[in-house]
């Protein structure tokens, strides 16, 4: 990883979302953040903060559901 471990932009959030099959709405529950504070990881209003970032990139290399994600 090139850069500091734990960023993610707005791109990568979005793309961690299309990999484990979330919407932006869907990812709120999931995430344990509000609507609001998911769209605006994924516009880009807002930086991604790392623990955020972190939880998404295991989800992706346990190959969690939503559901277990949800659930954690």
């Amino acid at each position: 990883m090139d850069r500091l471990e734990g960023t993610m932009t707005a791109k990568e959030f979005n793309a961690a979302l299309g990999r484990l099959d979330l919407s932006v709405y869907a990812s709120a529950p999931a995430l344990g953040i509000s609507l609001r504070q998911a769209q605006r990881y994924s516009r880009e209003e807002a930086p991604v903060p790392q623990p955020i970032a972190k939880l998404l990139r295991l989800a992706l290399r346990a190959k969690l559901t939503r559901e277990e994600l949800r659930d954690l």
